[in-house]
């Protein structure tokens, strides 16, 4: 919280404005540092809501927002200036996916079935997409267009119970539910500046921990309640 607002003067500055820019909180008011509190000026809405945890970011955007280009942000990165404006001019050209920077490729077995996530592709480098395949990862920003994820999306109780650590596998899950591809930016993933002091309780930590085992429990979960592995 005492350092969010240096992601947040990174979007400021970006070249493509965003007409609203949202930070969800789950803290009371008056525990809003104030280098943070100042940023209202500039157009940041602060808004409260009940802690589920990554999954604030989007769920409650979604459900009051639910014919907007959404494009969500990780909390403890330094964007550079023209990382909105790419994923918004990619979507102009082809409206029919959901963008991202970073993105890993799903790698199935001789059996068809899903390997474990450290198997990965990571960052799929040279692949661009369109593809069901590709798994995109919230820490590059992720564009979504209106409807391009299944209504299933707000299950609040559904989304903390499968996937309560990480919500890349169940957003993956809602645009594979909706038959929505997804496409990169760019063939090659860039590399983003971490905030420092940030990343020490990130829960990307908890996910990768034991060679992803977490990861790979929530994949599961996921992906078996909704009969995703038919799809491959």
């Amino acid at each position: 919280m005492h350092k969010v607002h240096l992601c947040i003067e990174s979007l400021l500055r970006q070249s493509c404005k965003p007409d609203h820019l949202i930070l969800w909180v789950s803290v009371p008011e008056d525990k809003i540092p104030k280098k943070l509190a100042r940023l209202k000026q500039r157009g940041l809405q602060i808004k409260f809501c009940k802690d589920i945890r990554s999954y604030r970011k989007i769920i409650y955007t979604l459900k009051g927002n639910p014919e907007s280009l959404i494009v969500t942000a990780d909390d403890d990165i330094f964007y550079p200036k023209d990382w909105l404006k790419q994923l918004y001019e990619a979507y102009q050209k082809e409206p029919q996916y959901i963008y991202c920077h970073r993105a890993h490729l799903m790698i199935k077995d001789v059996e068809g079935k899903l390997k474990k996530y450290m198997e990965w592709d990571f960052r799929s480098p040279g692949i661009q997409g369109p593809s069901l395949l590709l798994f995109p990862t919230g820490v590059g920003g992720v564009l979504y267009p209106p409807h391009s994820l299944s209504e299933e999306a707000l299950n609040q109780e559904a989304c903390m119970r499968l996937s309560p650590y990480n919500d890349d596998p169940w957003l993956k899950a809602m645009s594979l539910l909706k038959g929505t591809q997804c496409k990169k930016v760019s063939p090659f993933s860039p590399k983003y500046i971490h905030i420092r002091g940030v990343n020490k309780k990130a829960l990307s930590k908890i996910n990768l921990a034991n060679g992803g085992k977490k990861n790979d429990e929530q994949i599961q979960a996921v992906f078996e309640y909704y009969n995703l592995y038919n799809l491959f």
